[in-house]
């Protein structure tokens, strides 16, 4: 089935990625078809149980593709939300196993960090830090490093924190 736009560009055809987001209760799709992305957001009232693989189909459906126009399927692996996970990894692994395609897993902070810095550029170091002691007073965690870089006299432009659930 020729899909209309897979185009020859030096005798290479266009790659059609699927991508799905299951890891939190909205989710979203997206389609990237020669590095042109199109994308929606889930509707919250329904789950992802309830919702795909209908959405994932409907979807390509809306932009003149079927499954089998799909070079490459991509899933945000977790963590995120237990059973919203399983899920979409299922949904894509079905889909997968199906046509002999790939999956590409993507954690869940590589998306979100991806997507955010996209958008926003730091202007120096990226800082990611991921403490255990955020609940109750938090004299450990976060609070602590940004103490311990003022007494130095050091500075971020940007810190992405991660707080793992406590013991």
């Amino acid at each position: 089935r020729h899909c209309h736009w897979r185009k020859r560009l030096y005798n290479i055809l266009a790659m059609v990625l699927l991508a799905l987001e299951t890891v939190t209760r909205r989710g979203s799709i997206a389609l990237v078809v020669d590095g042109a992305c199109r994308a929606f957001e889930g509707d919250t009232d329904r789950t992802h149980a309830e919702r795909l693989p209908g959405d994932v189909t409907d979807w390509l459906a809306k932009h003149g593709l079927g499954l089998a126009a799909v070079d490459c399927y991509a899933v945000v692996s977790g963590p995120g939300s237990f059973t919203g996970t399983r899920v979409g990894v299922a949904a894509i692994q079905g889909f997968a196993l199906a046509s002999g395609k790939s999956v590409i897993p993507i954690p869940t902070l590589d998306a979100v960090a991806s997507g955010w810095l996209d958008r926003t550029p730091p202007d120096g170091a990226v800082i990611l830090t991921i403490t255990g002691d955020e609940e109750g007073a938090g004299k450990d965690g976060t609070r602590a490093i940004l103490d311990w870089m003022a007494d130095r006299g050091e500075a971020m432009s940007v810190c992405l924190v991660g707080e793992p659930t406590c013991p």
